[in-house]
């Protein structure tokens, strides 16, 4: 995360994303750089993410 950070200060990169993060993982990369996206499966058979993830985001 340290790494991405400095490629977005660099100017390099605009934006970090995440793909299939647990909610502590959101949480201890937003600690150093704002995370713009999370990608995550979710659909009416796939739901899990509501208890957990869906409230760290907000």
């Amino acid at each position: 995360m340290e790494e991405l950070k400095k490629l977005v200060e660099e100017g390099k990169i605009k934006y970090i994303v995440l793909s299939e993060a647990s909610a502590v993982t959101i949480k201890r990369a937003h600690a150093i750089h704002p995370i713009t996206a999370l990608q995550m499966e979710y659909s009416l058979w796939t739901r899990k993410i509501e208890d957990e993830i869906i409230p760290v985001c907000w």
